[in-house]
C-alpha cells in the first residue's frame, strides 16, 4: 500500500535527512562490528558480502526511500489530524513488553517511537479509507 501511495506522491527528499539516515545505519553497523572485534569494512564484507562503498550506496538508496516515505506519511498525518498521544505510547510499550513508556523511549528513542506509531496509525487510516483499484 505504501508503494502505491508513494508512487502517486511528489516529494523531494532532503539530502541532509538522507545523509543523517545513512550515518545512523553506519553507526549501528559500526557498533555491531566493534562488538565482534571487527572494523566496519571487514564486518560489512563478512556479513553482507559487499564492499564498504557498495554497502554505503545501497544504504543511501534505501535511505532516500525511507525519507520520502516519512515525508508522505507525515503529510498524510498532518492533513488528517493524526497525532501521537500518551495513550498511544503506553499501548505500544505494553504490546512490546516494556515496563514503561520511559523504558521504551530510552531503548528506542523518542523519534523512533513516535515515527513507529504515526506510521502505523497512517497505515490503519489508509486501509480504512483506501479506494483500491486493480
Amino acid at each position: 500500500m505504501y508503494d502505491a501511495v508513494l508512487a502517486n506522491s511528489t516529494v523531494e527528499a532532503n539530502q541532509e535527512a538522507i545523509d543523517a539516515n545513512v550515518e545512523n545505519v553506519v553507526a549501528r553497523y559500526t557498533n555491531q562490528a566493534a562488538a565482534y572485534g571487527m572494523d566496519f569494512a571487514s564486518f560489512i564484507t563478512a556479513f553482507t558480502g559487499m564492499k564498504e562503498e557498495d554497502f554505503r550506496n545501497t544504504v543511501k538508496t534505501q535511505a532516500e526511500g525511507i525519507v520520502k516515505q516519512r515525508l508522505v506519511l507525515n503529510a498524510i498525518a498532518e492533513k488528517e489530524g493524526i497525532t501521537v498521544s500518551d495513550d498511544d505510547r503506553t499501548d505500544v510499550a505494553q504490546k512490546m513488553g516494556y515496563e514503561s513508556v520511559d523504558s521504551m523511549i530510552q531503548a528506542a528513542g523518542q523519534y523512533e517511537v513516535d515515527d513507529y506509531i504515526i506510521s502505523n496509525k497512517v497505515l490503519d487510516f489508509l486501509k480504512e479509507n483506501a479506494n483500491i483499484t486493480q
